[in-house]
C-alpha cells in the first residue's frame, strides 16, 4: 500500500517571474528565492513531493513544503500573539508626545482640536518616568523611546531632563537603552542635534518633507525661510544622526518629491548620508481628505526607486525590509508598549493622540481596560487578508487604520513585491 503524502506546497509560495521551463519562487514567510524547473514546482503545488525526493530537504528547509497537518494562517495568528503578549516583555517601545502643539499646519493631520499648547509638566515627566520604569522586569532585554508630536522639540528642555533620567534608570536595570525622534526639522539646529546624539541617545532622526519649496510650504502652511531652514538642517544633522527622510506621497506631489531629493542627493551630496522614502498619506482615522490607493502608491514607489537606482547608483538603501515577514505588524500592537500623551495618557497607537475615546489608561492609574483596547489587541484579519499570499509581510496592514476607519489597510501588492524581490537578488533568468 502506498504510503500518503504527508507534505504539501505552502499557501505562501509566490511567483515572481515564469520563463521557459523554469519559475522564480519566493515564500513570503520563510523569506526564501528559489529557481526551480516547471515539473518540481508542479509537484509542489499537486503535493506529490515525497521524502524520497532528491529535493525534498531543500524544498523543506526553505518552506516551499510544509507538513499537510500545519495550518499556515493559524501558525501567523500564533506567532503574532506571541509576539504581541509575550515578547513585548523583553522589548519596550514607548512613544512620548511631549506636546501636541505643531509649529506647522501639516493638510493630513492638523486638527485644532489636538493641538493645544500644552508641553508635558515636571510632575508629569516622573510620572512617566516611574510607569516605564514599573514595566522593565528581569526579562526586559531592550527600552526605545520615540518622541513624537506634535513637533516635540517644542518640548526640547523636558525631553533632555527626561532622557538623561530615564538612561540611568535603564543601566540601573541592565537593559539598553535607544531613542529616536520623528520630528519637522524646524527646530533640529546643529547645537540641538549634537544634545540629542550625547545627553538623549538619539540615533535616528525621521523627518517629513512633501515636496519642493513651493509644495512643502502649500501643504505645511509654512514659508520659505521655512523651508530653507529645514534644508539646512538637515545637511548639518546628517553629520551627527541617522537621517530618514519621510517623503509624504498622496500622487499629486510625486514629481515635487523627486525634485527635493534631486535637491538633497545633488546639491548637498546626501545620497550616501540619509535615507528617503516614499510615504503613502493615509486617512487612519477616516476624514475624508483625498489620497491615492494602494495599488497607485505601490507603482509610485516602484517609479521612484527606479529613477533612484538610475540616478544615483551609490544610493543602495531601498525598500527591502518590506520583504520581511512580520512577527507583529508594529511594536505599539504589543500588549505592554503604549503611545503616552502630554498628560500622561495612554494610547494604542500615535495616530490616537488627542482623541479621549481613544485613551486606554494613564501613566499614574494604570490601564483602564477598555472595551476599545481590548477590540485593538484582538483585531482580527479579514476573509481577503487570509487568502492573500502576501498575509506575512504586512499582517493585514495597521491595525488602527484597519480599526478605526474600517478600512482594509493593504500597504503592499503583488507587482512590488516582484520589483523588490528582483532588485534583491539581481534577477535575470
Amino acid at each position: 500500500m502506498k504510503k500518503a503524502n504527508k507534505f504539501v506546497g505552502s499557501k505562501f509560495n509566490f511567483i515572481v517571474d515564469e520563463v521557459s521551463e523554469k519559475v522564480l519562487v519566493y515564500n513570503t514567510f520563510s523569506g526564501s528565492v528559489c529557481q526551480l524547473e516547471k515539473n518540481i514546482w508542479e509537484m509542489i503545488n499537486l503535493g506529490k513531493i515525497e521524502e524520497t525526493h532528491p529535493y525534498f530537504n531543500a524544498l523543506k528547509q526553505q518552506g516551499l513544503i510544509v507538513p499537510k497537518e500545519v495550518d499556515e494562517i493559524e501558525k501567523i495568528l500564533t506567532q503574532e500573539n506571541i509576539a504581541k503578549y509575550t515578547d513585548s516583555k523583553k522589548h519596550l517601545h514607548f512613544v512620548i508626545a511631549p506636546t501636541l502643539k505643531c509649529n506647522l499646519r501639516c493638510y493630513y493631520c492638523f486638527e485644532p482640536s489636538k493641538c493645544d499648547s500644552l508641553i508635558v509638566t515636571h510632575d508629569t515627566l516622573r510620572d512617566i518616568l516611574h510607569f516605564i520604569e514599573s514595566s522593565l522586569t528581569s526579562e526586559t532585554k531592550t527600552l526605545k523611546i520615540t518622541w513624537f508630536g506634535g513637533e516635540p522639540l517644542l518640548a526640547k528642555d523636558a525631553i533632555i531632563k527626561f532622557s538623561e533620567a530615564m538612561i540611568k534608570i535603564a543601566e540601573q536595570h541592565f537593559v539598553q537603552y535607544a531613542s529616536a525622534m520623528i520630528t519637522n526639522g524646524i527646530c533640529l539646529t546643529k547645537e540641538i542635534a549634537e544634545i540629542l546624539k550625547s545627553k538623549c541617545k538619539v540615533k535616528e532622526v525621521q523627518i517629513t518633507l512633501d515636496g519642493d519649496n513651493e509644495e512643502y510650504c502649500k501643504r505645511k502652511g509654512a514659508t520659505s525661510s521655512i523651508f530653507n531652514k529645514v534644508i539646512e538642517n538637515i545637511v548639518d544633522a546628517a553629520e551627527l544622526l541617522r537621517i530618514q527622510i519621510r517623503l509624504n506621497c498622496d500622487g499629486k506631489n510625486y514629481d515635487s518629491l523627486v525634485r527635493v531629493v534631486d535637491e538633497l542627493f545633488t546639491k548637498y551630496n546626501l545620497s550616501e548620508k540619509i535615507t528617503v522614502y516614499l510615504a503613502q498619506v493615509t486617512d487612519y482615522n477616516g476624514d475624508g481628505f483625498a489620497c491615492c490607493n494602494s495599488d497607485d502608491f505601490n507603482k509610485l514607489v516602484i517609479k521612484f526607486n527606479t529613477y533612484l537606482t538610475n540616478k544615483y547608483p551609490l544610493y543602495n538603501k531601498n525598500l527591502t525590509k518590506k520583504l520581511d515577514a512580520k512577527k507583529c505588524y508594529c511594536a505599539l500592537k504589543k500588549c505592554n508598549n503604549f503611545a503616552i500623551g502630554p498628560k500622561g495618557e495612554l494610547y494604542t497607537c500615535e495616530h490616537d493622540f488627542g482623541i479621549k475615546g481613544r485613551i486606554v489608561g494613564d501613566v499614574k492609574k494604570g490601564l483602564y481596560y477598555t472595551k476599545y483596547h481590548k477590540k485593538f489587541l484582538e483585531l482580527h484579519l479579514s476573509k481577503k487578508c487570509k487568502q492573500c499570499k502576501l498575509l506575512p509581510l504586512c499582517l493585514g496592514g495597521c491595525p488602527s487604520m484597519r480599526y478605526n476607519s474600517k478600512k482594509e489597510a493593504c500597504c503592499t501588492n503583488e507587482e512590488l513585491i516582484k520589483y523588490l524581490i528582483k532588485k534583491k537578488i539581481n534577477y535575470k533568468m
